[in-house]
């Protein structure tokens, strides 16, 4: 399970669920939110399951963010987490690199 905090004045504490399901197929279900969810513009109704497609459009309540759904694994996900998460894993083993070669010396 994982708990998303999203933070505008109309998204409930228990706002919507996304559930992947025994089948393989992910699915989206308000949690009757009192502003509702919306899958590619169009309100879904509470407490109904809908199914997700990749690149599918969500957004929640009267906020005006919008979320790509991307079932993750492909290559372009797996470029992006490289180019982003490299970088920085590079930073952090030179920097303790030098910090452990000044310790042992």
């Amino acid at each position: 399970m994982c708990n998303i905090v999203l933070s505008h004045p109309s998204i409930s504490r228990q706002h919507a669920a996304i559930i992947h399901g025994k089948s393989g197929n992910v699915y989206l279900t308000d949690c009757g939110s009192s502003h509702g969810t919306k899958l590619n513009k169009q309100r879904i109704d509470p407490m109904t399951r809908v199914s997700l497609q990749e690149d599918d459009l969500i957004s929640f309540g009267a906020s005006t963010r919008t979320y790509k759904f991307r079932m993750g694994g492909g290559e372009d996900m797996e470029d992006e987490e490289k180019s982003h998460t490299g970088s920085k894993r590079h930073r952090k083993r030179s920097r303790g690199d030098k910090k452990g070669k000044r310790t042992r010396a």
